[in-house]
């Protein structure tokens, strides 16, 4: 199997968005970074609830302005990371935030403003908007995240298109 395995899921209601999340999260174990890109409202907090969900976490809020929220799962922590208002990445080298990578279970929303500082084994979600829904790709980039999403590949619905780039 290649590191890199990737596939593109339709979601055209929040509650697939959520539901997706919450499939990944079960594959999902420390340490691991889940980087979400996408345009505002494009459904990177939706698609964080669902991972929450399926660690047990009831309730998400965008950490917009602390920069990252931790979120105490049944096995696992999840470090919630949003850097809509991230001025500079050495904030979050001050703040020991970048710490959590090398440790925790994280979620990055706007991942895209530290690419260079994320760890090279993570899975990428990026999500478009498409006619009336979002269009969600994930991507493993290295070995582990590579097997999480070959797992979801093998598991999820027919509406799933998988392909190896």
């Amino acid at each position: 199997m290649q590191d890199r395995q990737a596939i593109r899921y339709i979601s055209h209601a929040e509650h697939e968005t959520l539901a997706l999340g919450e499939t990944l999260a079960s594959y999902l174990v420390p340490p691991m970074t889940v980087a979400l890109f996408g345009p505002l409202g494009s459904g990177k907090t939706v698609f964080v609830r669902g991972i929450a969900r399926g660690l047990g976490i009831a309730r998400v809020r965008s950490p917009s302005f602390l920069l990252m929220l931790k979120y105490e799962g049944r096995e696992h922590a999840l470090y919630h990371l949003d850097l809509y208002r991230l001025e500079q990445w050495e904030e979050l080298v001050h703040l020991g935030v970048l710490e959590v990578f090398e440790y925790g279970l994280v979620a990055v929303e706007w991942a895209d403003r530290i690419l260079d500082l994320l760890p090279p084994d993570r899975i990428e979600v990026h999500l478009a908007f498409q006619n009336q829904g979002r269009k969600i790709s994930l991507l493993g980039t290295g070995p582990r995240s590579g097997q999480i999403v070959q797992a979801l590949v093998d598991r999820i619905n027919p509406r799933l298109q998988s392909r190896n780039p």
